[in-house]
C-alpha cells in the first residue's frame, strides 16, 4: 500500500461518524424508479437487541449518528421500540428517520417520545393523480398530513426529499420550492439513481443537479447557505425564503467526503450504494461476540471505496439497502 492510500484510509476512518440502518426491505408504495417491493415480503431481519448491538460497536470507532430507514420504517411495529433503543443508548449523537410520511399521522406523537429528533420526508410529488401513478397509492393527503403534524411537534429538523424525474415531476420543481417556503422546510432535490446497467427509465428521465440549478435561477436567486448535517447536499436560500437542497448522487464525485455505512435490514453492512461489496455481521451477532463485531465493522471502514471509478449503477434493490 503506498502512503498516499494509507493516509486516504486513515482520512475515511476519520471521516465517517454516520450509519444508516434499514430496518425493513417491505414498503406500502410501489414508486417506478425503486423496484417494486412486496410489502408482506421481508426475510430474516434483525431484531431490536441485534440492531442495538451493531450501533453499541459501532460508537467506539467513531460512529455516533443514525438513521433508521427501509424500505417503509414504520411498516414494522416494534420500530418505534428500535428508535427508543438507539436514542437511549450513551454515545449516541444523533438518531433521525427517512420516512415516505403515509403513516405519520397515527404514529408522529409516539416517534417524538420514542426520543426521534430529525425526519426526512420523500415526497415526489404534490399532484394527486401523479402520486397515484408514481406511487400506486392514492396516500398523498396522508403524507401532506404527516408533514402538517411533525411541524406541530416541532422536530429539531423536517426536510422532504424530492427525487426529480424529467418525464414525471421535473415541471413541479417551482411548485416544491413554494412548499418550502409556504411551510418553512428544506426540500432536497435528488438526482435519479440509476438501478441496473440497462436502465432505460434512468436514461429517459436523468435530470442532473447542474439542471436542477439552472431551472431554478430561471425564476429565483440563489444563495448558497452552510446547513448542519448537510452530508453531500448543497443548500440554497431563494429569494421568496425557500431553502432548496441539491444531492448530485449520480454527476458529481463526493466520495472523499463521504461520511456514511449502511446496515441492511437482513445485517449486511454496504460500503457504498455503488459497490457490491458487503460484510455480512449475523454470524458476529448469532455468535454475540461485540469483539468480532467491531472488528467486521472496522473492517467494513477500511474497505470503504474512494472513489466511484468503475462504478455507474446502484448495487442492489433501493429498498433493501435503505437509500
Amino acid at each position: 500500500m503506498t502512503h498516499s492510500a494509507h493516509v486516504d484510509i486513515i482520512f475515511i476512518m476519520n471521516n465517517i461518524n454516520y450509519l444508516r440502518v434499514s430496518i425493513t426491505s417491505a414498503c406500502n408504495l410501489f414508486c417506478k424508479y425503486c423496484i417494486k417491493s412486496d410489502s408482506k415480503r421481508n426475510g430474516a431481519i434483525l431484531s431490536p437487541d441485534e440492531i442495538l448491538s451493531v450501533v453499541r460497536a459501532c460508537i467506539p470507532l467513531g460512529i455516533n449518528r443514525f438513521r433508521v430507514t427501509g424500505g417503509e420504517p414504520l411498516l414494522r411495529k416494534d420500530c418505534l421500540e428500535i428508535i427508543q433503543k438507539i436514542s437511549s443508548e450513551p454515545g449516541v449523537a444523533d438518531i433521525s428517520l427517512t420516512t415516505n410520511g403515509t403513516l405519520l399521522p397515527c404514529r408522529i406523537k409516539d416517534l417524538k417520545i420514542a426520543g426521534l429528533k430529525r425526519l426526512n420526508i420523500s415526497l415526489d410529488t404534490l399532484s394527486k393523480e401523479k402520486f397515484r401513478a408514481l406511487t400506486g397509492r392514492d396516500l398523498l393527503n396522508d403524507v401532506l398530513s404527516g408533514i402538517t403534524l411533525a411541524k406541530s411537534e416541532n422536530f429539531s429538523d423536517i426536510k422532504i426529499n424530492t427525487v426529480l424525474i424529467k418525464n414525471i415531476n421535473l415541471d413541479e420543481i417551482h411548485n416544491f420550492t413554494e412548499f418550502s417556503s409556504k411551510f418553512a422546510v428544506p426540500v432536497r432535490f435528488i438526482e435519479l439513481m440509476p438501478s441496473g446497467q440497462e436502465d432505460e427509465y434512468f436514461k429517459e428521465n436523468f435530470v442532473s443537479a447542474n439542471n436542477i440549478k439552472n431551472l431554478l435561477l430561471k425564476k429565483y436567486t440563489l444563495s448558497e447557505i452552510t446547513q448542519s448535517g448537510s452530508g453531500p447536499a448543497r443548500y440554497y436560500k431563494t429569494n421568496t425564503g425557500a431553502v432548496i437542497g441539491i444531492i448530485a448522487s449520480v454527476s458529481e464525485e463526493f466520495c472523499g467526503s463521504c461520511n456514511r455505512l449502511r446496515l441492511s435490514s437482513s445485517g449486511k453492512m454496504r460500503l457504498c450504494l455503488f459497490s457490491k461489496n458487503k460484510i455480512d455481521l449475523k454470524p458476529a451477532l448469532k455468535e454475540k461476540k461485540f469483539t468480532s463485531l467491531t472488528g467486521l465493522i472496522e473492517k467494513a471502514l477500511r474497505l470503504k471505496p474512494l472513489n466511484k471509478k468503475n462504478k455507474s449503477f446502484i448495487c442492489g434493490r433501493m429498498s433493501e439497502i435503505g437509500g
